[in-house]
């Protein structure tokens, strides 16, 4: 019976999933938005990375002539242009231009109205008490003030008084006039000798020993008080204390507006000097080129790629546009080709990022090689791209992507079909020279290779154009230098790239299928069901890819890993189980498919630990892909009808490789392969056939790229190994209880069924 609670908990559940699946086509909307987003980036960067790399040639920056040179012709101005100065020149006159502008200090207005109103306070309390002498000076109208005795007993004398607080008033408004500044600070003068006074009124320049601070006005105040009361040290006193309260800074360094007028001033420097006029003779032949020499020949140059009279913005822009052109076509085809017929590697924007990387560290040393060091075509170490791309991804993406970069690099640096022809021909040899490439030694064998391949290609063209003998026998020796530099790059780039990337190398996978590796001793150990069970997966995963051309090292090397989740937990695994009671039998069903569910991730969780390569954490996540455990939903449906099928599946994802596609398939004929009781061939063949077909019509397939020719392949590779593996033999005296059709026994079965 469902009690109140269940129904509650499921209603929960139920609330829950739907916000799940609500949330989950929004998240996974913008996943494949930011996906294309990265994509076109990829490419928008790597189209301007190669227009960059190899600029249209009249519009290079690099100029024929040097200082000191012997001009080989006579160069006549075909137009009046001006003189540019040289960048050095240019960079030192803004600079002495800037250094002329003086700091400017700024008057605040404001603050001398505000000590000047503070005086007239002071003063018309004064005049108060001069209307009233009997009365007692009052100076509560100024607020928190606290004179001196002596200052209080002058000003409430009769005339002087007053007389002191307007002598004050004169002094303290012609010092603000002049400008008072807090401090003198030697960072904000430097080494000037003058400074630059501004106020809404004026503007002036001032010595720097003329530039009053409060201190130096209080000194003059005292100087000033003294020669005006020569005789009377007690006016004397208030004058010079008087200004010392009322006086303050009301000037300050303004760093802005000095920074703006040296901006102004390095602006305003001209770019050029002097005139060269239509016809006139720069320089003759044979003439040794001298700096201004060289100056108006680079003014000239400038002028040419489209300052001047010689292009207009249009004419400039379409060599670049062209290039443009050429190389976006270029991506547009690998692209089609990747959608075609490798969706997986189209999908992974990391890989596609990896061949951008590639490509482009090939042009930038064949920029180096062409542009900057004027060295033979035959340098340029295209066979970079095909060595990377083939460890690295796939022979037949680094085939393509070798005869791309070949016909970009050329087309970009206008070079002729012979050196397309020699590339192709170096860099499908170099796609070849890497197959099957499991040790680091092997590299010299595909060096000795593409050395051949240069060389016959070289020589080959050579004869069939005008190449003389000297000539061909240079370019090959170009040829044999570029195949060795080639592969030492190939060789200094790789473990990078891998460790970058995450990708791995057949070298990589050769290392890992060590058996005596810590984690898989510790599996034959712990688990040495799960253990055996690896073992036969990868022997048949090996030969599954071998059929179909997948990568058979990474099948058998990922087979022996994919169930290591299981060390965990192995006794919940029926071929680690000794007895013939079941812990499953004691659990839930809901628990018994967390535990399955959990090797997975587990799993994953000690690869990462282990440093496993990414390839091999992404088939045991997707080993399972989303398939049902039967068994325990089954179960689950008999104690509750509503019971959701979801909660019964792995998590997945699906296979999206072939490789993990064969090893889904692996895994699970090993598996049911046990539970025969009759292992006859056409058993064997019938349940495989039957595993592979459901696997297929479920969808667990859809993403890996497989066709139904290869499945075919598949089927046919494990029926043979199987029967070797699970061969019947003569029943003994106490075998004779079997289930009524030979085929599968009721308690082996059930067991069985927890490994899948």
């Amino acid at each position: 019976m469902k009690t109140p609670r269940g129904r509650s908990s499921r209603k929960k559940n139920s609330a829950r999933e739907k916000k799940q699946r609500v949330a989950r086509p929004r998240s996974e909307a913008f996943v494949r938005r930011m996906n294309v987003v990265q994509k076109i980036a990829i490419g928008v960067v790597f189209i301007a990375a190669a227009v960059m790399l190899f600029p249209p040639p009249a519009l290079s920056p690099e100029s024929e002539y040097r200082e000191g040179a012997i001009s080989d012709k006579q160069v006549i101005a075909p137009f009046e242009f001006s003189i540019l100065k040289t960048d050095q020149q240019y960079e030192e006159e803004k600079s002495l231009a800037a250094q002329r502008v003086l700091p400017v200090f700024s008057t605040d207005g404001r603050r001398t109205s505000r000590y000047m109103a503070r005086l007239a306070a002071l003063r018309q309390a004064v005049e108060r008490h001069e209307a009233k002498p009997s009365a007692q000076l009052d100076l509560s109208s100024l607020g928190d003030v606290n004179f001196p005795p002596e200052v209080e007993s002058v000003l409430a004398t009769p005339k002087l008084g007053l007389e002191v607080v307007k002598e004050v008033e004169t002094f303290v408004a012609r010092s603000l006039e002049a400008g008072v500044v807090a401090v003198k600070k030697a960072a904000e003068i430097g080494t000037y000798e003058k400074v630059k006074v501004t106020s809404a009124k004026s503007e002036f320049e001032v010595p720097v020993s003329q530039l009053l601070d409060r201190r130096m006005v209080v000194t003059r105040a005292e100087e000033e008080a003294k020669s005006l009361y020569p005789n009377r040290p007690g006016a004397a006193f208030a004058f010079a204390e008087l200004v010392r309260r009322y006086i303050g800074a009301n000037t300050y360094y303004n760093g802005a507006k000095t920074e703006l007028e040296r901006a102004e001033a390095r602006g305003s420097v001209s770019r050029f000097e002097g005139v060269v006029l239509q016809g006139e003779r720069i320089i003759g032949s044979h003439e040794k080129i001298t700096p201004e020499h060289l100056k108006k020949l680079r003014s000239l140059e400038h002028y040419r790629r489209g300052i001047g009279e010689a292009a207009t913005a249009i004419e400039r822009s379409i060599p670049y546009a062209s290039r443009i052109l050429v190389t976006s076509l270029l991506v547009f085809v690998f692209a089609c080709y990747l959608r075609m017929r490798r969706r997986n590697i189209l999908a992974d924007n990391q890989i596609l990022l990896l061949m951008a990387i590639a490509v482009v560290l090939v042009m930038a040393l064949g920029s180096l090689v062409l542009n900057t060091f004027k060295l033979s075509p035959f340098l340029v170490p295209i066979v970079v791209v095909p060595l990377l791309v083939g460890l690295l991804i796939d022979d037949e993406i680094a085939l393509l992507l070798g005869i791309i970069t070949s016909a970009l690099i050329g087309t970009l640096a206008g070079l002729d079909l012979l050196f397309f022809m020699v590339s192709l021909v170096a860099a499908t040899t170099a796609v070849f020279a890497v197959i099957g490439v499991r040790q680091r030694r092997q590299f010299y064998r595909a060096m000795l290779f593409v050395a051949m391949a240069y060389v016959a290609a070289i020589s080959t063209a050579g004869f069939s154009s005008s190449i003389s003998g000297s000539g061909l026998i240079k370019e090959a020796a170009f040829g044999i230098l570029n195949s060795f530099a080639s592969t030492i790059i190939a060789m200094a780039c790789l473990p990078v790239l891998e460790s970058t990337f995450g990708l791995t190398t057949n070298i990589t996978l050769l290392e890992l299928s060590d058996l005596n590796r810590p984690i898989l001793r510790r599996m034959m150990i712990d688990a040495p069901g799960t253990y055996h069970h690896s073992m036969v997966v990868g022997n048949l995963a090996e030969v599954a890819a071998e059929a179909i051309g997948a990568n058979s090292l990474l099948a058998r090397v990922a087979s022996y890993y994919h169930d290591i989740g299981k060390i965990h937990k192995p006794e919940y695994y029926i071929e680690n189980q000794k007895d013939a009671r079941s812990r499953h039998d004691r659990l839930s069903p809901t628990m018994s498919c967390l535990i399955l569910e959990s090797h997975v991730r587990e799993g994953v969780e000690i690869a990462k630990e282990q440093k496993l390569p990414r390839v091999i954490r992404q088939i045991i996540q997707e080993h399972h892909g989303t398939t049902l455990m039967a068994f325990f939903y089954q179960k689950a449906i008999e104690i509750d009808s509503d019971a959701p099928i979801d909660e019964y599946r792995y998590p997945g994802p699906k296979p999206s490789s072939r490789e993990a596609a064969i090893i889904m398939l692996a895994d699970s004929v090993e598996a049911a392969s046990r539970s025969l009781t009759a292992p006859t061939p056409s058993r064997i063949r019938g349940i495989v056939k039957r595993l592979i077909e459901n696997r297929a019509t479920e969808g667990e397939l859809d993403e890996c790229g497989l066709t139904m020719a290869e499945l075919a392949k598949i089927q046919a590779s494990f029926v043979p190994i199987l029967t070797s593996i699970f061969h019947g033999r003569p029943p003994y005296p106490d075998d004779v209880k079997k289930r009524e059709d030979g085929d599968i026994g009721s308690e082996q079965t059930e067991k069985d069924r927890y490994q899948l």
